[in-house]
């Protein structure tokens, strides 16, 4: 596995993203997909258990939900719980196929592009919990 020189988030953050240096194979393309998956887990799971506590923490401190109902309503703790990291895990597990589809044999690759827009949804998913409750709170919904 290649890991950054330096542990900055900069330079993680710079590692994650680049692209493959010279011609793409479909083992160079899984291999740069399988070194960046224990990364992507760790931020979208680090997001998913920020987005639930700010959910918690508005949950209890709002006069517009009521405490321990609202905090674990079955049906969204299950989807939350169960289809998130399908969701997630789907989404990142497309990456290298349709990187190998679109990029095998050439110079250039979409596997940076496509982590991207991978985060981008999964993010999106585990914040859910936060963005609802905050609507709820300051009024939007």
């Amino acid at each position: 596995m290649m890991i950054p020189d330096s542990y900055s988030l900069s330079a993680g953050v710079a590692w994650l993203f680049q692209p493959l240096d010279g011609p793409a194979s479909k083992e160079s393309i899984r291999i740069w997909w399988k070194e960046r998956r224990i990364f992507y887990n760790i931020v979208v799971i680090l997001t998913a258990v920020v987005s639930f506590l700010i959910y918690v923490a508005l949950v209890f401190r709002s006069p517009r939900f009521l405490p321990l109902v609202d905090v674990v309503e079955p049906s969204t703790v299950l989807a939350f719980m169960i289809g998130g990291p399908i969701v997630w895990n789907l989404a990142y597990c497309l990456g290298p196929i349709i990187d190998i589809a679109v990029s095998a044999g050439k110079t250039k690759t979409v596997g940076p592009l496509l982590l991207k827009l991978a985060l981008v949804v999964s993010l999106y998913l585990v914040s859910i919990p936060a963005l609802d409750s905050c609507a709820v709170v300051f009024g939007f919904k």
